[in-house]
């Protein structure tokens, strides 16, 4: 499956902000994974209703 452009770098920022935000906030690393595999469901259900939606404006 191929991302629509600009998805990744849009996503990426805000994942790599977070990252970085949860070790000096102190949250412990059992809290810290949790947190990101949350935001990386989030992140997928984003890119995938992204492109369907790409998909579904191509198809009408």
């Amino acid at each position: 499956m191929r991302l629509p452009e600009g998805s990744k770098q849009k996503f990426g920022g805000i994942w790599k902000r977070h990252a970085t935000g949860c070790r000096f906030r102190g949250i412990s690393d059992k809290d810290e994974i949790t947190t990101l595999v949350v935001i990386g469901i989030i992140r997928q259900s984003l890119i995938l209703l992204d492109f369907l939606y790409v998909t579904d404006t191509k198809l009408t």
